[in-house]
């Protein structure tokens, strides 16, 4: 068992000594960025071994193409202490989108630019001397000065949007958005105002905004998540948080903070105890409609996203795996149960205002059907795919359990064989 692996991963030696040797430390900014925020929550940061394991998971979650649709979400395992398990992953504040009208909209060398609330598409009808123009201007309440992350999906003639800016700032230009019309960029703001400018050299054309998110990047955010009822006693570092029916987690996250056809929810179990549960979720009493993941005592698991509720099942063994629900479009849902991922016909309706909860689900702000079942991660945010979330939460939890069963740290070995350790482990064995 080597000393190196087990330094906390800021130590001066922790990446090699030469009496300890040498090993890999995280190198994502992400990463680093999360685990500085845990080390503060519990006091001294995690062994190096477990901040590596987090950096992979975050490297493999973006190689996968989930980690953008990753919004609300926490590593329930790993972390040294409760504290530091309910640290966001992501260390943005609350949703600064709220204006989908342009304040007015600049026409000169020739553009013809215009608006289309009722579908939140700007067109460009007349050619242009300028491939600035037409300009496009939102008078949000961006915070000049402040660092902020801004995303977002176009779709149409994505190729003719030639400029997104914050001010004067620029946070993308054509050669920035990704040919499926999506984009990401942190920048500082320079004033209040974003802008989108269309290329007017190549009129007639018009691109739609089909989601656009702004959020400061800070270090405390207002949606933190709350945990409600937890004790210390409650969290395993290997296994994650246990619920005892009376204890859930706010995560912060408003449902309509995802659109109502881009979503999903998702929880990582460890150890599934009784049926007849719900495992996240919220709905409107009004009309069921919401997003949840319930697992029923006939043993199906019954989830919805943003429809009326359980209209589409799977049974579950109740064994570690990841139970989620997406959509990405009006009429279809995705359920992933056991590792299999099934697509029903479930159309889309209204979606409830309040925050979805963790081990439970959030009647009218109150929490209802909880769960006593062991979660070792939740997400919520907008349409992915399980499959490839899984593959990364679950490499992730076997990688943060070699790290603390052997003391090692699992950078040099392949997954199989991290995987092969662990079970090892888990039915007595060690490597002594």
């Amino acid at each position: 068992m080597s000393l190196a692996s087990r330094l906390p991963y800021t130590h001066p030696y922790a990446g090699g000594y030469p009496s300890l040797g040498s090993q890999p430390l995280p190198t994502d900014a992400d990463a680093i960025d999360y685990l500085s925020r845990m080390a503060t929550a519990d006091g001294a940061g995690v062994e190096t071994g477990v901040a590596v394991a987090v950096d992979a998971f975050i490297t493999d979650s973006k190689a996968l193409g989930v980690w953008d649709s990753i919004r609300s979400s926490c590593i329930l395992a790993g972390a040294r202490t409760l504290a530091g398990a309910l640290v966001p992953l992501k260390n943005e504040g609350p949703e600064l989108w709220d204006d989908p009208n342009p304040s007015f909209i600049v026409n000169s060398d020739g553009s013809a630019g215009t608006w289309d609330a009722a579908t939140n598409t700007m067109v460009n009808a007349a050619v242009s001397t300028s491939n600035a123009r037409p300009r496009f201007d939102w008078g949000t309440a961006l915070p000049a000065g402040k660092t902020v992350r801004i995303t977002g999906r176009f779709s149409g003639d994505v190729s003719h949007v030639y400029r997104i800016a914050a001010g004067t700032a620029t946070v993308a230009y054509q050669s920035d958005i990704n040919p499926d019309g999506s984009f990401a960029a942190t920048v500082v703001p320079t004033s209040s105002a974003l802008y989108i400018y269309i290329d007017g050299t190549l009129a007639p054309t018009s691109v739609t905004i089909e989601s656009l998110s702004i959020r400061e990047v800070i270090d405390d955010p207002v949606n933190s998540p709350v945990g409600d009822g937890f004790a210390s006693g409650d969290y395993s570092r290997t296994a994650g948080l246990t619920g005892d029916g009376t204890s859930y987690i706010d995560s912060g996250r408003a449902n309509d903070a995802d659109q109502r056809n881009d979503n999903h929810l998702a929880v990582y179990i460890t150890e599934a105890v009784s049926s007849n549960e719900v495992f996240a979720g919220v709905i409107s009493t009004s009309n069921f409609c919401g997003r949840q993941l319930n697992w029923r005592s006939t043993n199906n698991v019954r989830g919805f996203a943003n429809s009326i509720s359980y209209l589409q099942s799977a049974v579950y063994s109740g064994s570690e795996s990841l139970i989620g629900v997406t959509r990405e479009n009006s009429t279809q849902q995705s359920l992933r149960v056991d590792g299999t991922t099934t697509t029903g016909d479930v159309d889309s309706a209204d979606l409830p205002q309040e925050n979805v909860y963790i081990f439970a689900r959030n009647d009218d702000d109150v929490a209802t059907s909880l769960s006593d079942a062991t979660f070792a991660f939740y997400s919520v945010g907008t349409s992915l795919s399980l499959a490839d979330l899984e593959t990364a939460v679950s490499n992730l939890i076997t990688r943060l359990k070699f790290a603390l069963l052997t003391g090692e740290n699992p950078a040099p070995y392949d997954i199989d064989t991290v995987a092969y350790v662990v079970r090892g482990y888990e039915n007595g064995g060690t490597l002594e």
